[in-house]
């Protein structure tokens, strides 16, 4: 079975025997017009459903060759990504976690899009309420803090932006470490910063974990403010 997706357009193609016949074919669909269009050989998929398609060889009277026709069926499926890579966004700036609560779950304020990182797997390391700047804090003065994130299976990371801050005047350095292994060190400032990682750039097929932790430059603590996750399926 034949399987095209939506939007998608295929270009249908049929061999007449014996091969020195006609090879000239007209095509028609036969059922499932509602999930295809046609124009001549080529078949664009507009809904999911099964289209039926039949095919018909022209022929060749003066040779005596007759008219045949055979039937093929064409499964149009969802499109993989019908609107570019998906987003999901974690705000840690109104969760309702308490001193050293390891649950990450308490820290979320809202999520924005679908849930794609799995919060039972997922580790916080001396994790505090944000205080005065909102989201999470991690660490202490002499103590460091850091979050795992564990993705659920079945999607392709394309980038993650992560919203974070240092404590005050602490002079703050990330350790970025992806499956295991770490790849950058960040430079944190008191001003609120951005950092977006791209697996592409490292040669990660397949990203299952990154961990952000502090190390000591002058202090251990960080907030975190926001979390958002660029994907496809």
């Amino acid at each position: 079975e034949t399987e095209l997706e939506v939007g998608k357009t295929l270009k249908l193609t049929s061999k007449v025997l014996p091969e020195t016949a006609n090879q000239e074919v007209t095509y028609s669909i036969t059922s499932g017009d509602e999930y295809a269009t046609l124009d001549g050989d080529l078949l664009t998929g507009i809904a999911e459903g099964d289209v039926e398609i039949t095919a018909t060889s022209i022929g060749n009277n003066t040779s005596n060759e007759q008219v045949t026709s055979s039937i093929k069926t064409i499964k149009i499926i969802k499109e993989n990504n019908p609107s570019g890579n998906l987003k999901a966004t974690y705000n840690f700036t109104s969760g309702t976690g308490t001193d050293e609560d390891n649950n990450f779950n308490n820290y979320i304020g809202s999520i924005e899009g679908e849930e794609i990182i799995d919060l039972n797997s997922s580790v916080l390391t001396k994790a505090y309420p944000g205080e005065g700047k909102g989201g999470i804090k991690f660490g202490s003065s002499g103590i460091s803090g850091s979050f795992l994130l564990t993705f659920i299976d079945g999607i392709q990371i394309e980038s993650i932006t992560i919203n974070s801050l240092t404590y005050g005047s602490d002079s703050t350095t990330l350790d970025i470490i992806v499956d295991n292994e770490t790849l950058e060190v960040l430079n944190l400032t008191d001003t609120a910063t951005d950092y977006e990682f791209i697996p592409s750039q490292f040669s990660i097929n397949e990203l299952k974990t990154i961990t952000y932790k502090a190390t000591n430059k002058s202090k251990y603590r960080f907030y975190l403010n926001s979390i958002t996750i660029s994907y496809t399926k």
